[in-house]
């Protein structure tokens, strides 16, 4: 059947992953689906994300663990120990907004479709790009815009492949459905990703820096 689509674009997306999302557009509308620009429907949640996350770390890591931990989730963990109970409800209610809107953008959409990360891929040595490398900014996801929230709202979301880089590195494209809406995802994905173009190995030498 035909779905309407919404597209969204991540501020910061870089021309060359804007140039290989366009694929999985053009592979949308090209099997007939209404695909429409759909302006960002939420605020960043990532602080709420670190909130969440950490809390969680810290409540469920002993002081002898710490000992197998490395910089970055002893970053996580001693933060989350800082939270009071005050501060994890306020980011849960920031989540339960989060997942409130969406419903109601989900009323009017079949499907989402977007570039799954809004950056070129980074060194593989790497735990992120630069301005994200640093454990003590607990940016460890910030680098990822377009996932984190679809896992704090709990609707499904699968990512293909849909093309590279001028560097030979590989651009994902990712479909998010509604609640409960993995069987449309799943067989949406197997229809679009019969209908993309088919990509060469990332050959090694792309790999690094």
């Amino acid at each position: 059947a035909r779905l309407r689509i919404g597209w969204l674009d991540f501020p910061g997306t870089e021309p060359a992953v804007e140039a290989a999302g366009a694929t999985l557009r053009a592979a949308l509308a090209g099997l007939g689906h209404q695909v429409e620009d759909l302006p960002l429907p939420f605020a960043d949640p990532y602080p709420a994300l670190v909130d969440i996350l950490a809390a969680a770390d810290a409540a469920g890591t002993s002081a002898a663990d710490e000992l197998d931990c490395d910089p970055g989730r002893l970053a996580v963990i001693r933060y989350g120990r800082t939270l009071d109970g005050a501060a994890v409800a306020r980011a849960e209610e920031t989540r339960l907004r989060l997942r409130i809107g969406m419903g109601e953008v989900m009323r009017r959409y079949d499907l989402l479709a977007m570039t799954t990360v809004p950056i070129e891929p980074f060194d593989v040595d790497a735990i992120g790009p630069d301005w994200a490398a640093d454990p003590a900014d607990l940016r460890w996801l910030a680098w990822s815009p377009a996932t984190y929230p679809f896992n704090m709202t709990g609707q499904p979301a699968i990512s293909l492949p849909v093309g590279r880089t001028p560097a030979g590195l590989p651009v994902g494209g990712q479909l998010v459905g509604p609640a409960g809406g993995d069987q449309l995802l799943l067989a949406t994905a197997a229809q679009v990703e019969a209908h993309l173009p088919a990509l060469e190995p990332v050959p090694q030498s792309a790999m690094r820096g």
